[in-house]
């Protein structure tokens, strides 16, 4: 008797220790998830889940770190298991919405958090996650009422003041800027001033960005129109058209035309595919296309040039990468190209292949919700016709203001 009481004493302090240790373990993951060590957290997880596979907590905090690796198809799949038990779960929907909204799925965002509003009204977390969603999906006055309320009733929370800042610089439809760029060669020939004003306005369909552009170099100056349009083809999916004319082609190509268009992807990748047409004497047909992939506040693109017909086809690649700021707007950026790819020649509006390597580094800062700043500094070794290893510099500065 005395011996059965001891082991059930003995079974019942065991399985309290292994609860502990369980719960040590999940609370281990998460200190390295959050200390960027989000591989060892996944397979700390993954080993707990293979003992105790039903721990929502586990779960949920395993389908956060997924999310936050890009595995959207596993973090969803963990996290519905969750919810499956628990539709209201405080912290695995938010954390599904947040997934939908990482892989360019707004709308059933925005369906999670409106579903999960019947049960709690006044979730601040399904509200704010909400707002996000009808940002994402275009719908900003209704994102805008849901971030006034969501910031009367919890004062001095910087998530939502920091949300309803970029609300309010979003429904600013209108942006006047100026740009200016110089750029200077190691050669005797002349450099280069290119002045732009543009004239931008958003719309539900998508932006309509009017360009003026004047070019000086070799003593006669050059003009240019054009339109550059990027429009809403259906979620994750847009398309941007572009042309121009310039009355005296002396500096630009006599006109200008082309489309691309974007695809948004799983897993925070984006594709592209497209084409442009320059005309010059000999008209100039390019292809083009990109990949991107989104991780975190990181943006890197790989893109590609191909031209055929001119002096054979000619290749060129550019690799981008970006780390934006916590408004999704300000960035600061690397850029590097090379490859072979038509170019002017002079003030004969010929062109001539060009090979070259090439470096930028670029930024882009906002002040006070209305004013942006962007600026690029690039050097590239150019290979023309009996010249190797000419150096060419690019500095360029623009100041736009949202109305």
């Amino acid at each position: 008797m005395h011996l059965n009481r001891i082991l059930l004493i003995l079974t019942l302090a065991l399985g309290s220790a292994a609860a502990w240790a369980d719960s040590g373990d999940v609370a281990k993951a998460r200190e390295l998830a959050f200390n960027g060590h989000r591989s060892d957290a996944i397979q700390l997880l993954e080993k707990y889940l293979e003992n105790d596979p039903d721990d929502t907590d586990a779960l949920t905090v395993y389908g956060s770190v997924l999310s936050w690796e890009g595995k959207y198809p596993e973090a969803r799949a963990a996290l519905r298991r969750v919810l499956a038990k628990n539709p209201t779960h405080g912290d695995a929907l938010p954390a599904l919405i947040n997934v939908e909204l990482w892989s360019g799925n707004p709308t059933t965002a925005e369906e999670l958090a409106s579903r999960g509003l019947l049960a709690k009204p006044e979730d601040p977390n399904l509200q704010l996650a909400r707002a996000r969603a009808l940002r994402k999906m275009g719908r900003l006055p209704e994102a805008l009422q849901v971030t006034n309320k969501l910031a009367a009733s919890n004062p001095g929370q910087s998530s939502i003041a920091s949300l309803r800042d970029d609300l309010l610089s979003d429904m600013r439809n209108w942006e006047v800027s100026t740009n200016n760029s110089y750029e200077i060669y190691s050669d005797h020939r002349s450099g280069r001033m290119e002045n732009q004003l543009s004239i931008l306005r958003r719309t539900s369909i998508g932006s309509f960005d009017l360009r003026f552009s004047r070019t000086d170099q070799y003593g006669i100056h050059s003009h240019l129109a054009e339109l550059d349009t990027y429009l809403s083809v259906r979620e994750g999916t847009y398309l941007n058209i572009n042309g121009g004319y310039s009355p005296d082609a002396n500096l630009y190509a006599r006109y200008r035309f082309g489309g691309e268009i974007f695809q948004g992807l799983p897993k925070g990748f984006e594709v592209s595919a497209g084409a442009r047409r320059l005309g010059f004497k000999e008209p100039v047909h390019f292809f083009t296309g990109s990949v991107s992939k989104y991780y975190h506040s990181w943006m890197f693109t790989a893109r590609t040039f191909i031209t055929p017909g001119v002096e054979g086809d000619s290749h060129s690649y550019m690799f981008t990468a970006r780390r934006y700021g916590g408004d999704g707007q300000s960035y600061f950026g690397f850029r590097y190209g090379f490859g072979r790819a038509p170019v002017l020649t002079g003030s004969l509006n010929e062109i001539e292949t060009l090979g070259s390597r090439s470096y930028a580094l670029e930024s882009n800062l906002r002040f006070f919700q209305r004013l942006e700043w962007r600026m690029r500094a690039g050097y590239s070794d150019e290979d023309r016709l009996n010249l190797i290893g000419l150096k060419h510099y690019t500095l360029s500065s623009s100041l736009g203001y949202k109305f």
